[in-house]
């Protein structure tokens, strides 16, 4: 996974030839952050914590529903989408037709509100 960190440029006076002081900052910087990252791109990959819950024990007449929903993936593929300027396109499944769906898309003209003005 790739990790950036902000750096105020005016302060390397060689931008080929950073100091061991700044390298050492944004290495721990990074650390400190993985975890957190970890867990996001966890997220993003369908990987959320409520799929290794356990209710009770195993023995237990609890229900144990995981439901999850990546919201995560909707929303960081959507907003690349948006800021790339990749168009929003909406594909059916195998067997399935979204003809009354885009219709009604058509209708309500979508595509313009899909769009980012600046």
């Amino acid at each position: 996974m790739k990790m950036g960190l902000k750096v105020d440029a005016s302060l390397i006076e060689d931008i080929d030839n950073p100091p061991y002081e700044l390298l050492n900052y944004a290495l721990n910087e990074l650390d400190r952050k993985r975890e957190k990252y970890d867990k996001l791109y966890s997220y993003y990959c369908g990987k959320q914590g409520i799929l290794s819950r356990m209710l009770g024990t195993p023995y237990s007449q609890d229900k144990d529903s995981h439901v999850v929903v990546n919201h995560a993936k909707y929303f960081t593929d959507m907003i690349t989408g948006m800021m790339t300027g990749n168009p929003i396109t909406y594909v059916p499944q195998e067997g399935n037709s979204i003809e009354a769906i885009t219709e009604a898309f058509n209708h309500m003209n979508v595509m313009a509100h899909d769009m980012i003005r600046i």
